[in-house]
């Protein structure tokens, strides 16, 4: 039998060794699992052996066409057993008597759906693994390292490529990252978002870029703010981060607010400055001589370098320039 691939199948919890044949395109079930599953027998090789002689005297052609394949037993060791496709299967358990008898054989007609979905889809072959050694009690570690050994061998060993082990890993989907995107399940379909770890970058980017202590010009300042956020958002665009542009946007305003407040260090620079956007003039009194330091007088100034008032100075915000793209 060429092009096998053996697995193990569970039918009420109870293991039954397969092998898939690919040349044939049909699954292969070792006879003494079935039987041991249906006949509840202590002994089912024997079972076995003297249904198979029964079946030969009274002339049943199923018996005679049945295949021997090496299989791996309780032992470890690869032994040869009979086995038989699902059509010579359901006329050997016609002659067993068991209550298990249609159960098993709608488990039959389950098991080859799932090939041919697992065909059209190979990601379901891991789902299906991972369902399995879950019932037989491993530990999500062990089945993570089971799968990432399959598929390396997969990789390696059949598409002849060569695979990082230090940056590959079997982990949840909201765990992996890639690209500097994340991942996440939303109403049943895999969407990209931003990763926790370039949202740090990118805030680390900008505290550079907006920082008050640097002696550099408010055009120079803009104009590397403009180039930052314009590539980086391009590259992200795929990701849905709509709310976290909106927080993001309120950061950077407010130390851009903070920049200004540092920059009008005197009193009487603060009055010229603030008295230009026209409000009372006992506010612009309270908001010159306020001690408080850059960070927090910033909160004050949403008063004057309102949102709008920023923009118009050339700082788009993110989710502005975010949208635009979408929209284009």
């Amino acid at each position: 039998m060429s092009e096998k691939m053996e697995n193990m199948q569970l039918f009420e919890d109870q293991p039954i060794r397969t092998a898939w044949n690919e040349a044939e395109g049909e699954w292969y079930f070792s006879i003494v699992d079935v039987v041991r599953v249906l006949t509840e027998s202590d002994n089912p090789q024997t079972y076995w052996r003297v249904l198979k002689k029964r079946l030969k005297d009274e002339g049943n052609e199923t018996v005679t066409n049945c295949n021997a394949l090496k299989m791996k037993a309780a032992d470890g060791k690869r032994r040869r057993t009979d086995v038989a496709n699902t059509e010579q299967l359901l006329r050997i358990i016609q002659s067993i008597p068991s209550k298990k008898a249609e159960p098993f054989k709608l488990w039959l007609a389950q098991v080859g759906k799932e090939r041919i979905d697992e065909t059209l889809d190979p990601e379901l072959i891991a789902d299906r693994l991972v369902v399995t050694y879950e019932r037989k009690g491993y530990t999500k570690e062990w089945i993570n390292q089971r799968l990432m050994l399959s598929i390396t061998k997969f990789i390696e060993r059949k598409l002849f490529l060569k695979v990082n082990r230090d940056k590959t890993v079997v982990a949840h989907i909201n765990k992996v990252k890639f690209l500097g995107y994340g991942f996440y399940i939303y109403k049943g379909k895999c969407r990209l978002r931003l990763h926790s770890k370039s949202k740090t970058k990118m805030k680390s980017r900008l505290r550079e870029i907006l920082n008050r202590n640097k002696g550099v010009s408010n055009e120079a300042r803009q104009r590397k703010y403009l180039q930052f956020i314009s590539g980086w958002l391009q590259y992200f665009k795929m990701a849905d981060m709509k709310e976290i542009l909106r927080e993001t946007d309120g950061w950077i305003r407010r130390r851009i607010r903070a920049v200004y407040w540092k920059q009008w260090k005197k009193v009487k620079t603060r009055y010229r400055m603030i008295h230009r956007y026209n409000i009372s003039e006992w506010k612009v009194h309270e908001l010159a001589n306020c001690r408080k330091g850059p960070w927090r007088a910033a909160l004050m100034l949403n008063q004057i370098l309102s949102d709008k008032e920023i923009a118009s100075q050339g700082y788009t915000p993110m989710t502005s320039y975010y949208l635009q793209i979408f929209e284009n």
